[in-house]
């Protein structure tokens, strides 16, 4: 949500997103409704080696990116790396050849989620977010020279200020999960429990956040002329694990 032109919220510390263990065999129905654009040049060159997953909290991006992934794809899940989080959980779902580039190219990358006091949403820490987008592109474009795609899912891929110019999407493999606010709102608050209102201000605030969300896929949509039931759906989940 943008609160006096920063950003308050990419999501709730305890939310857990991305972590949930949903059944693959769910992701199926979640893909079937999902919206989806340039599916046929993800992994054509370096420069769409990444497929990008986004939707609103609970909506099943996660599931979509594991069942589309196999042996040789990396994913990498955001949420560890802007949200604090458990660091056993964010270590389990944390891509360890990504990490490894990260730590090489970019050992800054772990004081996205655990920003100095004061620091979040700062021009400083903006400064930081952009850099890791950067690397997370210079590191899908390395390994298609091995060979492997890349996947990267999160709901701050809509945010407007994560990638403020959604036209960047225009020509890149891009799913946007199905679900409608108000499903993701109870399957998010079943997985999360109370916390995921709780740790917002207020309902209204939660709502407002949502309602956010929506005009931001929207826009994103539009931009990547994305489309429900694009046959791509039935030959990954043919072809998928």
């Amino acid at each position: 949500m943008i609160t006096n032109n920063f950003l308050a919220h990419y999501g709730v510390l305890g939310m857990h997103w991305g972590v949930h263990k949903t059944p693959i065999k769910d992701g199926h129905k979640t893909l079937m409704s999902a919206k989806s654009a340039n599916m046929d040049t993800w992994g054509k060159d370096s420069k769409h080696n990444i497929l990008y997953v986004t939707g609103y909290s609970g909506s099943g991006k996660s599931t979509v990116a594991r069942q589309l992934a196999d042996a040789k794809t990396n994913v990498i899940h955001l949420d560890p790396y802007f949200e604090k989080m458990d660091k056993n959980v964010s270590a389990s779902i944390q891509d360890k050849e990504f990490n490894a580039f990260l730590n090489k190219n970019f050992p800054e990358y772990k004081t996205i989620a655990n920003p100095a006091k004061g620091e979040r949403h700062s021009k400083e820490w903006w400064a930081k977010v952009d850099t890791f987008m950067d690397k997370t592109e210079k590191f899908a474009a390395k390994q298609f020279y091995k060979k492997q795609k890349v996947i990267v899912e999160g709901v701050q891929l809509q945010d407007s200020t994560t990638y403020p110019d959604k036209s960047f999407f225009k020509d890149k493999p891009l799913i946007i999960t199905g679900t409608n606010p108000i499903t993701s709102f109870l399957r998010a608050s079943k997985r999360d429990g109370r916390s995921v209102i709780t740790s917002f201000q207020s309902g209204k605030e939660y709502a407002q956040w949502y309602a956010d969300t929506y005009k931001n896929l929207n826009i994103l949509s539009k931009h990547a002329n994305a489309k429900v039931g694009s046959e791509w759906v039935k030959k990954y989940l043919d072809t998928s694990n």
